[in-house]
């Protein structure tokens, strides 16, 4: 396997990941934390295309599901939107703790 040295934005990327940050997007059950490192990391080697990424993704894991240029294009905007990739937390009623029944 090669050794290449990675941008300061592709490193960024990858300590998040490795920080434990997952993204959840609709699309989730699809692709793990790693699958989503590698389609950022090809879509940053694609001249930030997403289509090509889509591509390239394709022609690179052959046996895995691929993303649409359509997924690769959220999961930037939420790395864009935010520091990290994590979703927003979801708003929950305070749970009645203590509460007399």
């Amino acid at each position: 396997m090669e050794r290449y040295t990675c941008s300061p934005e592709t490193t960024t990327i990858k300590r998040m990941f490795l920080l434990g940050c997952t993204l959840k997007l609709r699309v989730m059950a699809k692709f793990g934390i790693n699958e989503y490192c590698e389609i950022l990391l090809i879509y940053g080697e694609c001249g930030r295309k997403a289509k090509s990424a889509a591509s390239l993704y394709r022609e690179r894991f052959t046996e895995s599901p691929h993303p649409t240029r359509q997924t690769i294009l959220k999961v930037v905007k939420r790395l864009s939107e935010a520091d990290c990739v994590t979703s927003r937390p979801r708003v929950r009623r305070p749970r009645n703790v203590g509460r007399k029944v």
